[in-house]
């Protein structure tokens, strides 16, 4: 029945995403207004549909609507405060052979990659549509996800990719305890 489900999700999950939001992951928010349209959750399941280290909400309404959402933090101005100092380390990226992080300075609003031991310059960040971007030179930075202790986007660095023709690759990062 899971595999079921799952396959399903993942043939339509292009066209059936929901996105709630929530400060923190034990936040609790409402995916189905039981009173809405007369819809109930028939069951549910969490897995990662889409392969970003996320686990969706997938669930089946009493009308036999088959629906996923995402929980993802809102990228506003306060993203720089809340995340200040810290530290993530990127898993599952062409620099796996690296030891590769990246550094948040909240009061500079910006970033700093930080490759075995040295640090990039300062590449100033801003938000774009919920989504936080900037470059920097040939170093750039693209963020299109963010929970309490993940962050999903794009990276590239100079030091790295050398060529300007080199395109930013896909990456998932975790937050370092502090």
């Amino acid at each position: 029945m899971i595999k079921q489900i799952l396959i399903a999700v993942a043939a339509a999950v292009v066209s059936l995403p929901s996105v709630a939001y929530s400060e923190r992951s034990s936040e609790v928010f409402t995916v189905v207004d039981g009173n809405q349209h007369g819809q109930r959750i028939e069951s549910f399941e969490l897995g990662d549909v889409d392969g970003d280290g996320v686990q969706e909400i997938i669930y089946l309404t009493s009308v036999k609507h088959l629906e996923v959402v995402s929980y993802t933090k809102p990228i506003d101005a306060s993203f720089f405060t809340q995340n200040h100092n810290t530290v993530w380390t990127l898993k599952d990226h062409k620099y796996s052979d690296k030891l590769f992080f990246i550094v948040f300075d909240g009061n500079q609003g910006g970033a700093y990659f930080k490759l075995d031991g040295s640090f990039s310059e300062l590449i100033p960040l801003e938000i774009k549509d919920g989504h936080l971007y900037g470059k920097s030179g040939n170093d750039e930075l693209y963020i299109d996800k963010v929970t309490d202790d993940m962050i999903h986007g794009q990276i590239k660095d100079s030091r790295i990719d050398r060529s300007y023709r080199a395109v930013p690759s896909e990456f998932i990062a975790t937050r370092i305890p502090r």
